[in-house]
């Protein structure tokens, strides 16, 4: 299989089918990057170890004195546009895609981390691109403790690059919905047949969360009212509690289009609705189950849906994950062009793909090896990158 070849054939059925518009909701906020080098405090060594034994991004909800706290002992390198609904609109904005953001508070400094702003609309008396966007505001602070392969926390060495992200954001916690947005995004769905829709992993069980995810379902059902056309993408995430997932499953997938997830997001899945079996046989049952599914990893990514083919869409995924891993920001299709000229395609995926093809799927199944890069200068994000490149090709 020439990958390069098709990874090439990809980038260009990208540039004509990308869509021109897309929704991106509900949870935005800013990351305080810190490269982890020597031994951490004492405060996250116990759940650092684990993440590092275990070989695996953590998100774990803390509160805004500890974040202040660590900060002062620690620093950060770089502040960076976070939350899922931020990372998406971001990446879309810079492949030229109009994205229609929500974000909540619309915090001065945040307003600053959109990469491409006049392609960024944010609800403030109608919408606005985000340069014209301005309030004196809090923000919702994740803390991203990014380390590399190698790093040692005691015994232990990271096996691959990951991070432990610690996060205040109480507006997404009870997933508020702005009203602006909410009222002003009716007028513009005739125009726009993509919806991201993530969030829902940063909400706790206080404050009434089944209501709060009823409000989410209730308005994908309006907006597919407003447009029938309409495809929506839930994007998961490490969730707090698996009862919120379960509602989640419940109330807002049904009416999804498309989800997608990490390994640790799926076995989250598999344990709450009680799905069993290897990789490839779980997402065929939730493909069954619900909707089409796509899987991504460091390594690969696959899909499953009930008719479609969806490699080239999974093959322009993971190059937009692979340049922002490599260049440690999103790609224009013009830095996508340059970049294709130095790929290299992960060896691990290569040799997933020879156990792909030897299941028997019920659905029809597509795959992609990720890129090979050797020293990422950011893990945070890649999988909301990905799903952007996935899912605008719909």
């Amino acid at each position: 299989m020439d990958w390069n070849f098709l990874y090439r054939n990809a980038l260009q059925y990208a540039k004509q089918a990308i869509a021109k518009n897309a929704v991106f909701a509900y949870n935005t906020n800013i990351d305080l990057v810190k490269h982890l080098t020597e031994k951490p405090p004492q405060k996250i060594l116990g759940i650092l170890h684990e993440c590092v034994r275990a070989g695996k991004q953590r998100e774990v909800q803390t509160d805004k004195r500890t974040i202040q706290v660590l900060v002062r002992q620690i620093g950060y390198d770089e502040m960076r546009m976070g939350g899922q609904a931020g990372n998406m609109g971001n990446a879309a904005s810079a492949l030229g895609v109009h994205s229609y953001v929500h974000v909540l508070l619309k915090n001065r400094q945040q307003m600053k981390l959109f990469e491409n702003p006049s392609n960024v609309f944010v609800a403030h008396n109608g919408f606005k691109t985000a340069d014209r966007v301005s309030v004196d505001s809090d923000a919702p602070i994740h803390l991203v403790l990014e380390f590399k392969k190698g790093y040692k926390v005691g015994r232990f060495a990271a096996p691959s690059p990951n991070r432990l992200i610690l996060s205040w954001n109480p507006p997404n916690s009870v997933l508020k919905i702005d009203e602006e947005f909410a009222e002003c995004i009716k007028g513009m769905l005739p125009k726009v047949n993509h919806a991201f829709i993530s969030g829902f992993h940063n909400l706790t069980l206080k404050d009434r969360f089944t209501q709060r995810i009823e409000n989410v379902a209730n308005q994908i059902e309006e907006w597919k009212r407003i447009n029938g056309k309409l495809r929506i993408h839930v994007e998961l995430g490490n969730f707090q509690s698996l009862r919120i997932l379960r509602e989640v499953a419940s109330e807002v997938l049904p009416l999804s289009d498309s989800v997608g997830f990490d390994e640790y997001e799926l076995s989250q899945l598999k344990q709450t609705l009680q799905v069993e079996g290897s990789l490839w046989k779980a997402c065929d049952t939730l493909c069954s189950m619900f909707t089409s599914v796509v899987f991504h990893s460091p390594a690969f990514s696959f899909s499953l849906d009930a008719s479609q083919s969806r490699q080239e869409a999974l093959l322009f995924g993971s190059l937009l994950a692979g340049y922002k891993a490599a260049a440690g920001k999103n790609a224009s299709f013009a830095e996508l062009e340059e970049f294709m000229h130095q790929i290299k395609v992960n060896e691990v995926g290569v040799r997933k793909y020879d156990e792909f093809k030897k299941i028997n799927f019920k659905n029809s199944a597509s795959f992609a090896p990720a890129l090979h890069i050797p020293e990422p200068k950011i893990t945070v994000g890649l999988g909301d990158c990905f799903a952007t490149g996935y899912f605008l090709l719909k």
